[in-house]
C-alpha cells in the first residue's frame, strides 16, 4: 500500500512547532487547493482548509499528534475541460469538519524500529482527508469517511527487519449506493546476506465492498524478490531487485485487476526486474 492517510498538501501559510510549555506543540495554517480541470463560472472549483495540529505529546510509548481540520467548498455547476461533449455537472457547496490522532512509538521501544498509528473521522467537505476535492457523490452535505491504520518497521539484527501494514477504511460519498469498504494486511519480510545482497518475501490480502462499483470479494498475493541494494536496512535506497508475484482475486473483481494481460482471469504470475531509488 503506497499512498498518503493523511496529505493536506495545498498553497496557502501558517505558523508551525508554537510551543505550548513542556505539553505539546501547536501549528495552524490555512490552506487552499483546487482541481484544474473543473470549471465553475467563479473560477476552478476550490477547497479552503484551516488545518490545526498539536504534536509531540508525550503518551505512552511515544509521542501524539491530534489533527482538526475546517474545510469549506463553493459549489455551481463545473464543465470538465477534459470531457469531450461538455456536460457540465453541479458540484455543492458544502462545509465540514475531519479529526485524526496519529501516535507513533520511540525507535528505541521497537527493536530499532518504529509503529505508526492512526484513526481518522472526516464530513462533508472534510470527508477526503485532503485539502482538494474529489470524486464525491451528488449529495456532499452526506458524505462521511473513517479510516484506521497501522504499520511497524522492525530490525532487531543487521540479518533481518521486516515491515507490516494493517488497516480498514469505510466511506460514503454521499448518494445512493455509494458506501465502500476496505480491509488490507500484510507483511516484507527481508533477511540480508550482507550489506549488498538481500532476498525479500511480500506477502498481503486486500478485501473490498463497493456499492458504486457493486463488487465484493478479496485478492491475495505473494512475491519474491532478490536485491541488490547498499547500506544493509529496510529503507536503503537504491535497490535492484529481480521480482516474482503471483496473484489471485474473486470472481467479482474478473476485469478489474491486472489491467489487459489478465482481463478473463482470476489469478496471474508476474516478472520483472526493478529498480527503485528516493532522495
Amino acid at each position: 500500500n503506497d499512498f498518503y492517510y493523511l496529505d493536506m498538501s495545498g498553497y496557502g501559510g501558517g505558523v508551525e512547532a508554537i510551543p505550548l510549555g513542556d505539553f505539546a506543540n501547536m501549528s495552524v495554517a490555512w490552506l487552499g487547493g483546487s482541481v484544474d480541470n473543473y470549471m465553475t463560472d467563479h473560477g476552478n472549483a476550490a477547497k479552503q482548509n484551516i488545518d490545526l495540529r498539536i504534536s509531540d505529546m508525550k503518551v505512552l510509548y511515544g509521542k501524539a499528534t491530534l489533527w482538526l481540520d475546517y474545510s469549506h467548498t463553493r459549489g455551481g455547476e463545473v464543465h470538465d475541460v477534459f470531457n469531450p461533449d461538455g456536460t457540465p455537472f453541479s458540484v455543492q457547496s458544502s462545509s465540514g469538519w475531519a479529526i485524526g490522532l496519529i501516535h507513533r512509538t520511540d525507535g528505541e521501544k521497537l527493536f530499532g524500529g518504529y509503529n505508526d498509528f492512526s484513526i481518522q473521522y472526516g464530513s462533508r467537505a472534510a470527508y477526503n482527508f485532503a485539502s482538494t476535492l474529489d470524486t464525491s457523490g451528488p449529495d456532499l452535505d452526506e458524505a462521511w469517511h473513517f479510516r484506521v491504520t497501522d504499520h511497524f518497521t522492525i530490525q532487531p539484527s543487521p540479518h533481518f527487519a521486516m515491515q507490516a501494514v494493517g488497516l480498514y477504511d469505510e466511506i460514503e460519498f454521499g448518494g445512493p449506493n455509494s458506501r465502500q469498504r476496505w480491509g488490507s494486511i500484510g507483511a516484507r519480510p527481508v533477511y540480508y546476506f550482507n550489506d549488498r545482497f538481500s532476498i525479500a518475501l511480500e506477502a498481503g490480502v486486500d478485501w473490498a465492498k463497493s456499492e458504486p462499483l457493486g463488487t465484493d470479494g478479496h485478492l491475495w498475493k505473494i512475491t519474491l524478490a532478490p536485491q541488490i541494494q547498499r547500506g544493509g536496512k529496510f529503507f536503503s535506497r537504491p535497490a535492484l531487485r529481480l521480482f516474482v508475484t503471483y496473484a489471485s482475486w474473486s470472481d467479482g473483481f474478473k476485469g478489474l485487476v491486472g489491467g489487459g494481460a489478465f482481463e478473463d482471469a482470476t489469478d496471474g504470475l508476474s516478472y520483472g526486474l526493478q529498480a527503485e531509488a528516493w532522495w
